[in-house]
């Protein structure tokens, strides 16, 4: 009879349940996706304050770096990031399972270290980039000439061929010398030295650097140059003068 009491009280025993209490406001996903897409970091504080936080000091560091380019992958970060803590924020419960508990809180830090990751990868790629966009070029004077030639000399060469001239000096650094036949002014203050030879102009643009070197120039002068050779024209159409172009020129002493 003992056995049958215990068997009869076994079976009406009652089922446990887990138990999950919502702690606080949900926040809406909607109107964390809209604040960060309209504001960026500052929209990511109602999702994250720490989060929002660092992105306005990231996106500082980077928009300073990059011209403002930089701000595009910030803005989508923020976007991520404010869904992911609206999401996690949302899920916070109180269980009777530490392990699930123990879980939520993994699987959230990794979010936040997937992110921080991904932000700090933006920022270093951001700044390379920047640097060799508006990577400042070097200077004639440091750069060693590849060929030293008169100006009669390499007017010469594309007088008679001048696609075998082209192969020769294609965007060569040259050392020439000569007589000059005038020297010139644009209206953005741009000095150039002009020399004639074998009934082809040599025209030279002046780096900026040595443009107080060049204003002492005077016609008829003989003058080293060491400039940057772009290009070679010729239009009978427009100008019967083949002319021979070149940049960042400085005077050699």
């Amino acid at each position: 009879m003992e056995n049958q009491n215990e068997q009869t009280h076994q079976g009406h025993q009652q089922p446990q349940f887990n138990q999950t209490i919502v702690l606080g406001k949900q926040k809406s996903a909607g109107v964390a996706f809209l604040l960060t897409f309209l504001f960026g970091p500052l929209g990511l504080l109602y999702a994250s304050v720490t989060g929002g936080i660092i992105m306005m000091l990231l996106g500082g560091i980077v928009g300073f770096l990059t011209l403002g380019l930089g701000l595009i992958p910030i803005w989508i970060i923020c976007i991520i990031w404010a869904m992911i803590s609206v999401n996690n924020s949302n899920n916070i419960r109180i269980t009777n399972s530490n392990t699930e508990s123990q879980g939520d809180t993994n699987k959230t830090k990794k979010n936040y270290v997937i992110l921080i990751i991904l932000a700090l990868a933006i920022l270093i790629g951001g700044t390379i980039c920047y640097r060799l966009y508006y990577k400042t070029p070097p200077n004639t004077a440091d750069l060693k000439a590849n060929a030293t030639v008169s100006i009669d000399k390499i007017t010469s060469d594309f007088k008679s061929d001048s696609a075998k001239a082209r192969k020769k000096y294609n965007n060569d650094v040259i050392a020439m010398s000569g007589t000059v036949d005038k020297t010139e002014k644009d209206q953005a203050g741009h000095i150039y030295i002009d020399f004639v030879a074998n009934n082809v102009k040599v025209q030279c643009l002046v780096e900026d650097d040595a443009k107080g070197d060049a204003e002492s120039i005077k016609a008829g002068q003989n003058v080293n140059l060491k400039g940057k050779f772009t290009g070679y024209t010729f239009d009978e159409m427009i100008d019967p003068q083949p002319q021979l172009q070149f940049r960042d020129c400085i005077i050699v002493k």
